[in-house]
C-alpha cells in the first residue's frame, strides 16, 4: 500500500546527517520554546514587584501569575489559527514565525523597563509579550511533530515523531537549571533588580541559533500546483 504521507527529502540523498540536522533544528527550537515558556513562571516572584507594584508581595506575585495564565489561554488560539495557516502557506514559514516570535518576546521581556520607568505600559507590554509566547507555544509542539514526521526517512517516522517530546522535557529542565544557577551566582538584591533578566536573554540567544538552523529546512506542504504527485489517499494501492 502506498504511503499516506507525502514526504519531502531533507536533502539530496536523504542523508542521515541531513535528517539529524532537521531533527536538531525542529527539536532544539521546541526545547527553546518550552524553556522560554517556563522561565516566566519560575521567575514570577521577581517580575511581580517590578511590573505590578501594590505593596503586597502576594498580590504582586499573583498579578504576574495572572499574566502567565493569559498565555495559557492564548495557546489553543495559536494552535487553531497557525495550524490552519500551516496548511495554506506551508510548515516552514509557520515554524520560522513560531521560533522568531518567541525570540522577540523573550528579548522584549529581558529588556523591558519596569513600572517605575514607564508606568502602566510596562505591564501592558509584558502581557502582550506573554500572549505572543502563548500563540507561539500553541502551535510549536503539534506542528513540530507533524513536520518532522513528514521529513523523516521511510520506516522511521514514529521514532522521529516521538523524539520531539524529549526536547519538550529538555526545555523544561533547562529552564529550571538556568534559573537555579543564575540565582545561585547572583546576589539576592541583584537578582531582584536585574539578574532575573539573564535567563530570558539566554533563551533569546538560543532561539536565534535555532531560527538560523530552521531557515535551511525544506517545505513539506504539497499543493495542487506542485509538480510532485499528490500523496495517495486512504485505500489506494
Amino acid at each position: 500500500m502506498a504511503s499516506l504521507i507525502g514526504r519531502t527529502p531533507v536533502a539530496t540523498g536523504n542523508s542521515s546527517l541531513s535528517h539529524r540536522r532537521a531533527l536538531l533544528a525542529l527539536g532544539g527550537g521546541n526545547a527553546v520554546e518550552w524553556y522560554d515558556w517556563m522561565v516566566y513562571g519560575l521567575l514570577a516572584s521577581y517580575i511581580g514587584p517590578l511590573y505590578f507594584p501594590s505593596g503586597s508581595s502576594v498580590s504582586e506575585t499573583m498579578s504576574a501569575l495572572a499574566v502567565f495564565a493569559v498565555g495559557f489561554a492564548a495557546r489553543p488560539l495559536g494552535a487553531i489559527v497557525f495550524g490552519t495557516l500551516a496548511d495554506r502557506i506551508g510548515r516552514r514559514a509557520v515554524m520560522l514565525f513560531s521560533i522568531g516570535s518567541m525570540v522577540m518576546s523573550s528579548l522584549v521581556i529581558a529588556l523591558l523597563p519596569s513600572h517605575a520607568s514607564i508606568g502602566v505600559w510596562a505591564g501592558v507590554i509584558l502581557l502582550a509579550s506573554r500572549i505572543l509566547q502563548g500563540l507561539s507555544t500553541g502551535i510549536e509542539a503539534p506542528l513540530n511533530s507533524a513536520y518532522i514526521v513528514e521529513l523523516a526517512p521511510e520506516g522511521r517516522t514514529a521514532r522521529f515523531g516521538t523524539t520531539i517530546s524529549i526536547y519538550v522535557q529538555v526545555g523544561i529542565v533547562g529552564a529550571s537549571l538556568v534559573c537555579f544557577l543564575t540565582s545561585s551566582v547572583i546576589a539576592p538584591d541583584a537578582m531582584a533588580a536585574w539578574g532575573w533578566r539573564v535567563p530570558f536573554a539566554v533563551g533569546a540567544v538560543g532561539g536565534l541559533v535555532f531560527l538560523w538552523l530552521r531557515r535551511a529546512l525544506p517545505e513539506t506542504l504539497h499543493t495542487a500546483g506542485d509538480a510532485q504527485a499528490e500523496p495517495a489517499r486512504v485505500g489506494q494501492v
